[in-house]
């Protein structure tokens, strides 16, 4: 028996650490290497630790997904939609299930900044082969990503967090921490996710500034501002396609609508005024938005059949109002918990998820699903178990 804990200790601890790391590079191995990980806590994961409220919270969110099933009349398209929400069941019992001696938040940490890395590098790198070999021009917005099949807002989002656990990395040699800040900086300017910048800068200034008042240390933080202000400005100077796309937020390109969002927000509206309670359910609520197009002349989302393009509408679309509060409820509570035990990077990356879930159904893709559940599951379980991992996860 010893030698098969071992070897499930093993098989659990390299497994989680692959999966962080082909997270950003490579989804569907990193599934199958969530799927390894449960099959090894199966054998040894601690029920008993999955009783508190905060640990069953995603879980339930999943299983009204599951509930919206029941009405729904076209489930052929409702399992897509579960398969993609299993991360907010696996990742809560395996994390949160686990002893905290088991875990290793740092070293997976680490491997998902390696991961984040490797794409950015191998990105560039077939950018700069295709530019080299046929003449085209793929480093800026989703060209760039195209390699990785990776979204450019997805691709910021991964990028904003690798970038906060870096700054709070006590790394003992100081440019390898400004070296990868600086190049997943420059790429996300590169990706031109437009909300994503904004969402790392507001929440870069907020970290700075509350530190600087902790501290005392103004001066020093209203350097650190204007010369964060010059680096931001500058980039949107060198980089014309950036800068252009910020420039649409209110100068939209000729024969553009000034933001197609705000139709599909008014259609969502639309869906959920007719199944506030229910919603129009797991496998309906596509149709009904796609109808909803198509009745008030939305011709440009209904082209592309788009989603919500906001979690939270997304979800009361799906499963009604009172879904959409629980769904508040999940963000909401480990925020408060985050402030109020001082878990810095855990708050940051709470912040930068909700502010996301504003312009994006987050949810909807298994790239935003699995980085929501685990590393919300991981963070959490720092907190359950009161540790505090070397000013990682929180500091007292």
């Amino acid at each position: 028996m010893p030698n098969f804990q071992s070897l499930r200790s093993f098989i659990f601890e390299n497994g989680v650490l692959l999966f962080c790391f082909f997270l950003p590079l490579w989804p569907r191995l990193a599934v199958w290497m969530a799927a390894l990980v449960f099959l090894s806590w199966l054998f040894r994961g601690s029920w008993s630790l999955l009783t508190r409220p905060l640990a069953i919270l995603l879980p339930c969110l999943f299983l009204c997904y599951l509930a919206g099933m029941a009405w729904s009349e076209n489930s052929q398209a409702g399992w897509p939609v579960l398969e993609s929400k299993l991360s907010l069941l696996v990742f809560p019992m395996v994390l949160l299930g686990t002893p905290p001696e088991q875990l290793r938040p740092e070293l997976w940490f680490r491997a998902f900044v390696a991961g984040c890395l490797a794409a950015v590098l191998g990105s560039l790198g077939w950018a700069a082969w295709t530019y080299f070999s046929t003449g085209e021009s793929n480093f800026f917005y989703s060209k760039l990503g195209h390699f990785l099949g990776f979204h450019p807002t997805y691709f910021s989002m991964y990028l904003s967090l690798a970038i906060f656990g870096v700054a709070l990395w006590p790394l003992p040699r100081k440019w390898i921490k400004y070296a990868l800040i600086g190049l997943f900086l420059v790429f996300i300017f590169l990706l031109s996710a437009r909300m994503q910048l904004l969402i790392l800068a507001a929440l870069s200034l907020g970290a700075l500034w509350i530190s600087a008042y902790r501290k005392g240390a103004f001066r020093i933080a209203g350097i650190a501002t204007a010369g964060g202000l010059a680096l931001f400005l500058g980039l949107l100077a060198i980089l014309p396609t950036t800068r252009q796309r910020m420039e649409r937020l209110y100068q939209p390109a000729p024969g553009e609508l000034p933001n197609v969002r705000l139709q599909i927000w008014d259609a969502s509206i639309t869906v959920i005024k007719r199944y506030p309670l229910t919603g129009a359910g797991t496998g309906d609520f596509k149709g009904e938005l796609n109808d909803a197009y198509l009745a008030k002349g939305y011709l440009a989302p209904l082209k592309d059949k788009l989603n919500a393009h906001n979690q939270f509408l997304q979800t009361a679309g799906t499963l009604g109002i009172p879904a959409a509060l629980f769904w508040v409820l999940c963000l909401g509570w480990p925020l408060v918990l985050a402030w109020k035990y001082r878990s810095p990077l855990y708050l940051l990356f709470l912040l930068l998820f909700l502010l996301s879930n504003l312009t994006e159904s987050m949810l909807q893709t298994q790239r935003g699903a699995m980085f929501y559940g685990f590393f919300n599951s991981l963070f959490l379980a720092g907190l359950l178990h009161r540790r505090t991992l070397q000013n990682f996860v929180s500091r007292d």
